[in-house]
């Protein structure tokens, strides 16, 4: 008896924290739509970074079928997959100049990526918060 306890209580725990990940996601897809006065993210139209956004997108529907399913296994494997579709971004910006982070004669297109950067960054923050692990700022 104690053990189906322990497993309801878990499962209630986890679900609290993934309720209010799930908000906090969805503050995020906002801040990517964004209000005027935002990056026009219109002109991210490289293969690399659409990838990266319908990545990113997905997250509130990866949190929710994670608490949904009880299975928190989602949430690692959804990050893993986010960090080696940036990791891909990343590369093609070394190989080709055009896919730079910091783009030298279009400051739109540079904000625009920024954003992009800084959306990812908080969705792996907020994932890896979520399975307790704490982000290190940087490597």
């Amino acid at each position: 008896m104690r053990e189906l306890f322990d497993r309801i209580f878990e499962r209630n725990r986890l679900n609290r924290r993934l309720h209010w990940t799930t908000i906090a996601s969805e503050k995020i897809l906002l801040a990517i739509i964004g209000p005027s006065g935002t990056p026009n993210l219109s002109l991210l139209t490289d293969i690399f970074e659409i990838r990266v956004i319908k990545q990113l997108a997905s997250w509130p529907k990866q949190v929710e079928a994670a608490t949904h399913h009880c299975e928190p296994h989602r949430i690692a494997f959804y990050l893993m997959e986010l960090a080696a579709v940036f990791h891909g971004l990343w590369n093609a910006g070394r190989e080709n100049h055009e896919l730079k982070f910091i783009h030298d004669t279009d400051d739109e297109l540079t904000h625009a990526r920024m954003l992009l950067v800084e959306t990812t960054a908080q969705v792996l923050k907020s994932g890896l918060n979520l399975l307790s692990i704490t982000a290190v700022e940087e490597m």
